[in-house]
């Protein structure tokens, strides 16, 4: 994460605490399976990726969450 910041490929705002969370958010698209589509994670994990890019230069709102557990 540090050298993809430091490298300009990575938000500066982007914190290791919000990993998970995104961790999550796709998981729970995987599972879903909208319209059949197995494969339907990739078009949303593409869309994280790119608001995670320094491209997106929109502020963030709000901090990060607190740290989440593995397993929670």
């Amino acid at each position: 994460m540090a050298r993809a910041q430091e490298s300009g490929e990575l938000r500066a705002d982007f914190r290791g605490s919000d990993f998970p969370m995104i961790a999550r958010m796709l998981c729970a698209v995987s599972k879903r399976r909208t319209d059949g589509d197995p494969q339907l994670w990739r078009r949303y994990a593409m869309l994280v990726l790119d608001g995670l890019s320094t491209r997106s230069t929109a502020p963030l709102p709000l901090q990060p969450g607190p740290p989440v557990a593995a397993g929670a």
